[in-house]
């Protein structure tokens, strides 16, 4: 399996990185095409975990990230060996601790964002009929707050972008996997800021073609996202025999 070096992190941390943005996009899709018929179904079931972890919050902290991340350990088995079986997409569900550190802040980030404006909106509501003006208030101050949510909730999926990766690879902790994750992310900010909208717009553009087209699409865009992290953090992680798929490796 390639690892992430924690050396090469602090370099990266200090140095900065590039970006090719086009060529991660390509990367990925040609990576999907190769077994695409085994992604798209993991698609389908990771839809279905994520589904089922809404009913306990639970669930969804503990289970966001492994879950996505079976799409990158597929990846890495297949240029191993050549080979894909479908249990390989499961081989990140382990470090459900570290895993609930990162899942723990996103939770939290959509917390600050829906509580205050339900909140809002329903003084907006109460206030409408006896006190028109305040209800218009409120329901302004809402859409402020559903704004600025929006970029704080931005802010963090962009600054915890690396972190589950540095802890399935890089032996991180949480913590250390959030914090060393921070830091990659603004020493580029912008062009991830790009790359992150522009992978989740082809990652939920299936649901707009046919349904089952979202599960093909969220393939690649988590692909596009590995693609990414192996160029930046893994760039010999895998050498030329790798590629063609030696199984000795």
């Amino acid at each position: 399996m390639p690892r992430i070096d924690k050396l090469r992190v602090d370099e990266i941390i200090r140095d900065g990185y590039g970006f090719e943005l086009g060529d991660y996009i390509s990367s990925g899709f040609n990576e999907f095409k190769k077994e695409w018929l085994l992604y798209s179904l993991y698609g389908l079931v990771a839809v279905i975990i994520m589904i089922l972890s809404l009913f306990t919050i639970v669930g969804f902290i503990f289970l966001f990230y492994p879950t996505m991340l079976g799409f990158a350990v597929a990846s890495d088995k297949r240029q191993q060996t050549g080979v894909l079986n479908f249990s390989d997409f499961f081989g990140a569900f382990k470090n459900f601790g570290s895993y609930a550190v990162v899942g723990l802040l996103v939770f939290a980030a959509y917390l600050l964002v829906y509580v205050p404006m339900f909140a809002l909106l329903g003084f907006s509501g109460i206030f409408m009929g006896d006190h028109p003006e305040l209800g218009m208030i409120s329901m302004f101050g809402s859409m402020i707050f559903v704004f600025l949510g929006i970029l704080l909730v931005y802010f963090v999926m962009i600054g915890l972008f690396f972190a589950p990766y540095l802890i399935h690879y890089g032996g991180y902790s949480g913590t250390e996997a959030v914090r060393a994750s921070f830091k990659l992310a603004f020493r580029n900010f912008w062009w991830l800021l790009l790359f992150v909208i522009i992978t989740g717009v082809i990652g939920g553009i299936g649901q707009y073609l046919c349904l089952i087209g979202l599960f093909a699409s969220m393939a690649a865009a988590s692909l596009m996202n590995y693609a990414m992290i192996k160029r930046v953090l893994m760039v010999d992680a895998f050498n030329e025999i790798d590629e063609i798929g030696n199984p000795n490796i």
